[in-house]
């Protein structure tokens, strides 16, 4: 799939979580809980391996599946703070994600793998490469 930089595109952004990165919590089963991220923006631009999202929401949205359906919203800054840690944070072991928006009034989507975020007030960079 070819992206056009630069496009109307709305994106949204999941991602897998690491373990133990949702939440500081001394309750074994709570510790382990994997969750998903949601990041919304008013754009997407995909240009020579770098990824950005530009009028991102100032939260990413956190969600787990059965048995705690753990739910939040955390500040975009905080997806960078737990990016190294964890026992298998992003770093050592990036994740997947879902890059879906509308292209040219047509849905799409993309599955890339992140890496290295960086933020600023209105945009979130990262690296990536499409799987």
């Amino acid at each position: 799939m070819k992206f056009i930089p630069k496009t109307a595109m709305s994106a949204i952004l999941v991602s897998a979580l690491a373990t133990s990165a949702i939440a500081e919590s001394t309750d074994k089963e709570a510790a382990d809980e994997k969750a998903l991220f949601v990041q919304h923006s008013d754009s997407a631009t995909p240009l020579d391996g770098t990824l950005t999202l530009d009028g991102i929401d100032k939260h990413v949205f956190a969600f787990s599946d059965r048995p705690m359906r753990v739910t939040m919203a955390i500040p975009a800054a905080g997806l960078i703070e737990i990016w190294n840690k964890g026992k298998d944070s992003f770093a050592d072991d990036p994740p997947n994600a879902v890059l879906a928006g509308e292209v040219d009034r047509k849905a799409t989507s993309v599955i890339v793998e992140l890496a290295n975020p960086e933020l600023d007030e209105e945009s979130l960079t990262f690296d990536y490469i499409i799987l």
